[in-house]
């Protein structure tokens, strides 16, 4: 084995065994208020607006593989999910505890190549009662899937039963949502980067291939879908539209080199009154730069301001008076370093003949 791959495989096992103690082992909160009982029939709750009805509520299913429970649908993590490991047609039964209004339904699906492409939502008074499906859906081809109604439907139990999947026949879903709507207020998922694909805007571009656009394009790696400034020094700037007011909490810049020496984020409303809601005052410690904001900020347009950077490359290499990155994430929740973000962050020494031990610098 060469000593590319050896350390490639190092890395990914330290940052396994980094990521071990952050997990958390998931409770399901029961309601212990049921709706109000008069004469045996449970009358309707009062339903909070723009809230996941759904959240750590008690979920039974058809099938579920034993890493990969049902309960996964409802803890409001992305990277846990429900698996059956088994063909559809397939069904998770929500228990939201109470008789509660709704009309939007939010599902997000294995990932953007594993999805349902057929699925069915029904909502019922008592769990065994279910009617005709208030959402019928056929040729979905999205992993993010919301279903809107036309009028707001009423219930305890909320079904999703998956009848076809693209990409892979066993049924898996990381996550469900039940929300009364007030129509205005669209749910976002904390997990979406909302900056995917937005209209992007810089102060300058060292060439027409290396544009603002190409850092929204989903693109981490590849050297020619990057933006890079002007030959020229600083400020220089990176934003985007995000299309309406969100949420922010993290952005993930993904820096080709580490030569930014004080930057800043700024949020605005309009695109052109900016507040700086995180200031850094040194070079980004790894080119994965993780920054979350210390409150949840809300706003359409997101920018980054780098005052000053210098020509020089801190870890080697040429020295060209630009800065560049590869790609900006924005998202409305805390997002948590990957594996692969940790193990980018790892640096081994090549070990010599003789050595007896393996020099290791964690992130």
């Amino acid at each position: 084995m060469n000593k590319q791959k050896s350390s490639a495989i190092v890395k990914s096992l330290l940052a396994a065994a980094m990521l071990v103690p952050s997990f958390q082992v998931g409770t399901l909160a029961v309601s212990a208020n049921e709706g109000t009982d008069t004469g045996g029939v449970s009358t309707l709750a009062e339903t909070p607006m723009n809230m996941n009805l759904a959240l750590n509520k008690p979920v039974t299913a058809s099938a579920e593989y034993g890493s990969m429970p049902a309960s996964n649908l409802t803890d409001d993590d992305e990277s846990s999910r429900w698996s059956t490991e088994a063909d559809a047609t397939q069904w998770a039964v929500v228990d939201l505890g109470e008789i509660y209004q709704m009309n939007t339904f939010s599902m997000i699906w294995e990932s953007d190549s594993v999805y349902a492409s057929s699925y069915n939502i029904y909502v019922s008074d008592d769990g065994e009662s279910w009617g005709e499906a208030v959402v019928a859906r056929t040729g979905n081809t999205a992993r993010n899937c919301t279903e809107s109604l036309a009028e707001p439907v009423s219930g305890r139990y909320v079904k999703l039963e998956v009848t076809a999947m693209h990409g892979y026949p066993s049924v898996s879903a990381s996550d469900f949502k039940v929300i009364y709507s007030d129509g205005e207020t669209v749910p976002q998922d904390p997990y979406e980067n909302v900056a995917l694909n937005g209209t992007a805007s810089s102060d300058s571009n060292e060439a027409d291939g290396l544009n603002a656009s190409k850092a929204f394009d989903g693109d981490r790696t590849t050297r020619e879908s990057r933006w890079s400034s002007a030959v020229a020094d600083g400020p220089h700037w990176l934003a985007v539209d995000l299309g309406q007011t969100r949420n922010i909490k993290t952005v993930m810049l993904y820096w080709e080199t580490r030569k930014a020496t004080h930057y800043q984020i700024q949020v605005s409303d309009d695109g052109s009154d900016w507040r700086t809601v995180k200031e850094i005052n040194d070079r980004p410690a790894s080119t994965t730069d993780r920054i979350i904001l210390d409150n949840t900020e809300s706003a359409r347009y997101v920018r980054l301001y780098i005052d000053s950077f210098t020509a020089e490359n801190p870890d080697g290499d040429v020295t060209w008076n630009t800065i560049s990155l590869y790609e900006m994430e924005v998202y409305g929740g805390e997002i948590q370093e990957s594996a692969s973000d940790i193990a980018n962050q790892i640096e081994i020494a090549d070990p010599q003949l003789g050595d007896e031990t393996l020099n290791v610098s964690y992130p």
